[in-house]
């Protein structure tokens, strides 16, 4: 043990005389270590780094990293007196604001407005994390092409697509890919409503866009369809339907079919979702890496 701790002073010595006055060592996520390995490294730091002029830097969850140490010594075991001793100063970062945190994520991808608003009532309805938000956007900047634009952006079928269905997708495989494969095969439209609340953001510039908004509706924005009122949920499911179902045609989206001549639109979707795809632009995700 002296002579390990001898081999390390004159380390540290040779180190700051080369570089610095002062040692600083970051650790992060010490918390997510198995419990064994976090107290032997927490034991030998103490032991072999007594030197004032090297300061270690911690970045944990102080309360999970308590109940590491008692999951090691048991429920009874006070976590809080023994990591006193080791650390001197704790200081408490304050709760990130999340909503600016997306917003300069949106900043960067510059995607289009309404991607952004499904993007955002998909992160809120799964709560991701801010690690599973950054992938999150990160695979709907891939997905979102905007060197297409000039030519999809003229089919109604994709800007629906694209603004709505793709960005639920892509955050179901992450969320739980199961439900992921459920959705794109047609099965789960119940998910839709629950997603796009009818209160959310860019549900008026939905309702006006899938009911066609030249002509006549009343301010709730349903039609009246013979007998029958149609509204936006009814034509978000018949959408759904076109766009995932591996059945037949159903009556209620044959006229989706029919008005927006959607034959190639599943494909282009699924290819797409791929992400292996020339719809799909990966220059600057790329660059980043």
């Amino acid at each position: 043990m002296m002579v390990t701790r001898n081999l390390l002073k004159a380390f540290i010595d040779d180190l700051i005389k080369e570089r610095a006055d002062r040692l600083i060592i970051f650790i992060d996520e010490l918390d997510r270590c198995k419990p064994e390995y976090a107290i032997r490294l927490l034991e030998r730091i103490k032991h072999y780094f007594d030197d004032e002029r090297v300061v270690f830097v911690f970045s944990v969850n102080i309360s999970q990293l308590q109940h590491t140490i008692r999951a090691y010594y048991g429920d009874g075991f006070d976590a809080t007196r023994y990591l006193d001793k080791f650390f001197d100063l704790r200081v408490s970062l304050p709760e990130i604001d999340y909503d600016m945190y997306i917003r300069k994520c949106f900043r960067e991808i510059q995607t289009s407005y309404y991607v952004d608003r499904t993007c955002v009532d998909v992160i809120k309805y799964f709560r991701f994390t801010l690690r599973e938000t950054e992938r999150y956007l990160r695979l709907c900047k891939i997905a979102y092409n905007k060197n297409s634009q000039s030519y999809l952006f003229d089919q109604t079928n994709y800007v629906i697509a694209q603004s709505f269905f793709i960005p639920i997708a892509i955050g179901l495989s992450i969320r739980d890919i199961e439900s992921y494969r459920l959705f794109i095969k047609g099965a789960n439209p119940e998910l839709l409503n629950e997603i796009l609340p009818d209160t959310s953001q860019n549900r008026m510039w939905a309702k006006k866009f899938m009911l066609q908004a030249h002509e006549h509706f009343d301010n709730s924005f349903k039609k009246r369809d013979g007998d029958v009122v149609v509204d936006y949920t009814i034509r978000l499911r018949e959408y759904y339907g076109a766009f995932f179902s591996v059945a037949s045609v159903s009556d209620d989206n044959a006229r989706v079919y029919e008005a927006y001549e959607l034959n190639n639109i599943r494909a282009i979707i699924q290819q797409v979702l791929t992400l292996l795809s020339p719809l799909c632009d990966y220059s600057e995700n790329i660059e980043k890496q």
